[in-house]
């Protein structure tokens, strides 16, 4: 899956957290009262200083999905080490909020079509984007930092509110990808989208 199949939907997502930035962006949706869709990294669910954000965004209504353990290349692994990946982070959420997904998203979104069918095999739907925002490639320069607005400024020029589709990707261990969200968010509603999960917007 790269988008929603709803047109006029935009789903935010944000990889590899929890981490102490996502309260910010947790206190962030809750008053523009948006539900975003998280792919967690279940070794930071493990983590005791972070694992609890997880819940708590499972807890006000988000989505929460696999991003694998320890964000490895999965296309160079063994098919034994990408089910543990998998079997690690369901383990670390089933402990955190209760409960196991079935959505995932493949680190830098590589994923052969072995890992394809081992994945779906296990029950999950491969979630990719069709926005990006890059800001993993500006955290170590701050000039960059608003190129992550700007990107999605250059996306948002192409779309129909009404007509159009997206599936965002932002990291919510970057606090200033977080702190551009609210703007983001402005600029999207705008446009005419409404939000939703990933899972609302392709129907599940």
């Amino acid at each position: 899956v790269m988008t929603c199949s709803k047109p006029g939907v935009f789903a935010l997502t944000f990889d590899d957290g929890p981490s102490q930035y996502t309260k910010t962006l947790l206190d962030l949706l809750e008053k523009e009262n948006i539900k975003a869709t998280f792919f967690v990294l279940g070794k930071a669910v493990d983590e005791a200083s972070t694992g609890h954000w997880a819940k708590d965004a499972y807890d006000k209504g988000h989505q929460i999905a696999i991003h694998t353990y320890d964000h490895p290349h999965l296309n160079s692994l063994t098919a034994d080490a990408v089910k543990s990946q998998i079997t690690r982070t369901e383990q670390a959420l089933q402990k955190v909020i209760g409960t196991i997904p079935n959505y995932f998203r493949p680190p830098y979104g590589e994923c052969s079509p072995a890992n394809q069918k081992i994945l779906e095999d296990m029950g999950y739907m491969i979630v990719q984007w069709n926005v990006d925002s890059n800001d993993w490639r500006y955290m170590s320069d701050p000039k960059k930092f608003p190129l992550v607005t700007t990107n999605f400024k250059k996306a948002l020029a192409r779309m129909d509110g009404h007509a159009s589709a997206a599936i965002s990707l932002q990291h919510d261990i970057h606090k200033f990808s977080i702190d551009q969200t609210q703007g983001i968010i402005q600029m999207i509603k705008e446009k005419g989208f409404i939000f939703q999960t990933v899972a609302d917007c392709i129907g599940n």
